[in-house]
């Protein structure tokens, strides 16, 4: 491996962590609006 190589699968890595650390709270979170919004109307 290359220093690119390496440094784009650190940047991958990260951002891949980053993605499923917080998308599942986003999802649940506009969801849950969203099921209020509906139970509201």
């Amino acid at each position: 491996l290359s220093a690119t190589g390496i440094s784009t699968i650190s940047c991958l890595s990260v951002f891949l962590w980053f993605f499923w650390s917080f998308l599942p709270d986003t999802v649940a979170f506009t969801f849950n609006a969203e099921l209020q919004f509906i139970t509201s109307l």
